[in-house]
C-alpha cells in the first residue's frame, strides 16, 4: 500500500471516529461534508434534556467541525477556519456560532491560545480521548447515567447505585476537569468538590435520601499541581458533610497524554 493511499485510509478512519464521537456526545447533527466542513451540529443542551453537557471547548450554538489526521496545525490553519465561519455568517448559510478543528495529534499551547483568541477551538488527541472516556463510562460500560455541570470547565458523571440501606445510599461520581490551559491546585479542587457535593444534595433529596456515600473518581485535561493530587483525600473530607460523604478513588491525568495518565490514590 502506498503512503498516499495509507494516509487517505487513516484520514477516513479518523473522520468516521470523530463523527461517531460527536454523535455519541449527543451533538444534534445538521449536515455532513458540506462547504468545507466535515460536520455541522449543535452541542447537547444538558441535563435533563440530554445525558451529556456541552463540552468546555465548544461554542454555544451551531458549530462547524473540521477533522485533520496525521498533520500538524499551524496558525494559518486557524485563520483559514475563522474565514470559513465569517463567510458562512456573511452568506447566512448555516448560522454557525463558531468552529472546532479536531486533530489526532498533540497540539501546542500556542495553537490553543491562537484558536481561543480568534473565537474558535481545537481538540487534540487528549481532548478527544477525555470526551471518549465520558462516552465509554456512560454509554458503553453503563457505569453512570447522566452528566451534571459544576461550572463551564468542570462536570461529573452521576449514578445512584443503591437506595438507602441502614440509612445510607450508595452512589458513584466521576468528575471531569476539561480546561487544557488551566492550572489546578488544591484550591480549585476544593471549590469544585464542594460544588459537586451541593449538586449531589439536589439530586438525592427529591428521592427522600438523607445520607449518601459517593465513590469519587476523576479525569483531568487541565494541568494539576502536585498538591492537587496529594490533597485529594483531605479535600474530600473537607468538602463532605454529614449527609454527603465523598470516598475518593483517584484522578487520572490526561495533561501529558492519555496513555501516560497515572491513577493517583
Amino acid at each position: 500500500m502506498g503512503g498516499g493511499e495509507k494516509g487517505s485510509w487513516q484520514g477516513e478512519l479518523f473522520r468516521d471516529a470523530s463523527v461517531q464521537l460527536l454523535r455519541s456526545l449527543e451533538f444534534n447533527e445538521q449536515a455532513s461534508g458540506v462547504d468545507d466542513f466535515d460536520f455541522i451540529g449543535s452541542p447537547p443542551e444538558g441535563y435533563p434534556e440530554t445525558d451529556f453537557c456541552k463540552p468546555f471547548l465548544c461554542p454555544a450554538g451551531k458549530v462547524g467541525f473540521e477533522f485533520t489526521s496525521q498533520g500538524g496545525i499551524s496558525e494559518t490553519d486557524i485563520e483559514d477556519l475563522i474565514k470559513k465561519v465569517e463567510a458562512d455568517k456573511a452568506a447566512q448559510k448555516h448560522g454557525l456560532a463558531g468552529a472546532i478543528l479536531i486533530s489526532d495529534l498533540r497540539l501546542t499551547d500556542k495553537i490553543y491560545s491562537k484558536a481561543k483568541s480568534a473565537g474558535c477551538h481545537v481538540w487534540d488527541v487528549r481532548d478527544s480521548s477525555l470526551l471518549a472516556t465520558k462516552v465509554n463510562l456512560c454509554k458503553i460500560l453503563s457505569r453512570y447515567a447522566v452528566e451534571i455541570p459544576i461550572n463551564a470547565a468542570c462536570s461529573f458523571l452521576w449514578s445512584l447505585d443503591e437506595t438507602a440501606k441502614l440509612g445510607v445510599a450508595r452512589a458513584s461520581a466521576c468528575v471531569f476537569f476539561q480546561d487544557p490551559q488551566a492550572e489546578l491546585t488544591s484550591k480549585e479542587l476544593k471549590r469544585d468538590l464542594k460544588a459537586l457535593v451541593e449538586n449531589v444534595r439536589g439530586l438525592v433529596r427529591p428521592n427522600g435520601i438523607k445520607k449518601v456515600e459517593v465513590v469519587l473518581s476523576g479525569f483531568t485535561r487541565s494541568y494539576g499541581t502536585r498538591d492537587f493530587f496529594d490533597k485529594l483525600d483531605s479535600i474530600c473530607k473537607e468538602a463532605s458533610g454529614d449527609d454527603v460523604r465523598l470516598k475518593p478513588k483517584g484522578i487520572v491525568s490526561f495533561y501529558v497524554a492519555p496513555w501516560i495518565g497515572s491513577l493517583v490514590t
